[in-house]
């Protein structure tokens, strides 16, 4: 599968990855370990919820947290570039609970 298709959300003001992320990264580690050479920038989003400020750095935790789990798996860490958007690219409608739910989350990107 595509890593642009995988995406992880996250729970409301949190960092932490749920049960179902670290499936998805689990799959994604044996992924990354065979396209090797390539990098792979991960995305970190929120929802509209709190100050612009802050979201930008829990979308920066969020990334950051990917990033140290699959480094954990013995993927290289020069491998991983992470940056966090914030509320800036959201998905889905920030009005519903589910948009809210659908938008705090990671993206992955090939760079290379």
């Amino acid at each position: 599968a595509a890593l642009a298709d995988r995406i992880i959300e996250f729970e409301s003001g949190k960092a932490t990855l749920t049960p179902t992320g670290i499936a998805v990264l689990d799959g994604m580690t044996v992924a990354l370990r065979k396209i090797k050479g390539v990098k792979v920038g991960v995305i970190g989003h929120t929802d509209n919820a709190g100050s612009r400020a802050g979201n930008l750095s829990l979308s920066q935790a969020r990334a950051e947290a990917v990033k140290a789990y699959v480094v954990a798996q013995g993927i290289a860490a020069d491998s991983i570039a992470v940056s966090g958007e914030g509320p800036d690219r959201p998905v889905a409608d920030n009005r519903t609970p589910e948009g809210k739910a659908r938008n705090r989350r990671i993206e992955f990107k090939v760079l290379q």
